[in-house]
């Protein structure tokens, strides 16, 4: 009977030490998750503010305003870089796409033809 109870008391503990090991992996992961989760929401807000700058950029070449229209499209480089270094795989294409409408901007700002988009 001693022994039993003495195989009960050890099997006990291996199963105690085997779950505090369970907890400490789930803990790894769920730490890892959430910096994943971190970097994807600054991503997104990164790329939330590039599109908006680039929107305002257009609204200030459009309205024939080139001092706000340079300023803009300095502001939406600016995000644009943020974006870049902070955005995901799957953001690449919106990336390219905005760099595209910026230099786009950029190339009617600096011939001045603010008002013809």
């Amino acid at each position: 009977m001693k022994g039993f109870l003495a195989l009960l008391i050890l099997v006990f503990i291996a199963l105690t030490g085997y779950n505090a090991w369970q907890v400490q992996q789930l803990q790894a992961e769920v730490q890892t998750l959430r910096r994943q989760l971190d970097e994807q929401r600054h991503s997104a807000d990164a790329l939330a503010q590039a599109v908006e700058a680039v929107r305002r950029a257009g609204e200030a070449v459009r309205s024939v305003d080139t001092a706000a229209a340079r300023s803009s499209l300095e502001t939406a480089r600016q995000k644009l870089s943020d974006a870049a270094r902070a955005a995901s795989e799957k953001a690449r294409p919106t990336l390219r796409w905005l760099e595209e409408q910026v230099k786009h901007l950029t190339t009617e700002v600096q011939s001045g033809q603010g008002g013809s988009r």
